[in-house]
């Protein structure tokens, strides 16, 4: 009876993982057709449908940091760089961060005169792109 019991929940414990398993692989490919939808609607122009679209993708993973790096893209796309510095500032915060968001972010720091920032943000940019990294000299330390 005991070896009984242990089988039966052995098996219901497999399917609850089974099902748990199937729900996350349904959830990923979900965000992986929002994400391929918001690029297209990128790539036509459709800046605000786009929008819409990205952050249909960062309910379903708040830290997405292609969405949140691309709403960044489209509010500055629209004139809209304060917007743009706010999104790209939270892509920069992601572990999986897009290598050229801080280029993107100086642009955009650039468009609302914060020069400062913006060129800390180049900097960063330099030190982190292999290929500028040799050609600009290194930041000056203060004593």
């Amino acid at each position: 009876m005991l070896l009984m019991n242990t089988k039966l929940r052995a098996g219901w414990l497999a399917v609850a993982f089974f099902c748990a398993a199937k729900l996350l692989s349904a959830q990923k490919s979900t965000v992986n057709e929002l994400l391929l939808r918001a690029d297209r609607q990128f790539d036509l122009y459709s800046y605000n449908l786009a929008i819409q679209t990205y952050e249909q993708v960062l309910q379903e993973e708040k830290t997405n940091a292609h969405a949140l790096a691309r709403i960044g893209d489209c509010n500055y796309q629209l004139n809209r760089p304060e917007k743009a510095v706010e999104w790209y500032q939270k892509a920069q915060n992601t572990y999986n961060m897009e290598s050229d968001v801080p280029l993107r972010l100086g642009k955009a720091l650039m468009q609302t005169a914060d020069y400062d920032g913006a060129k800390d943000q180049f900097l960063l940019y330099a030190e982190t792109n292999e290929k500028l990294g040799g050609i600009l000299p290194m930041r000056p330390t203060t004593p």
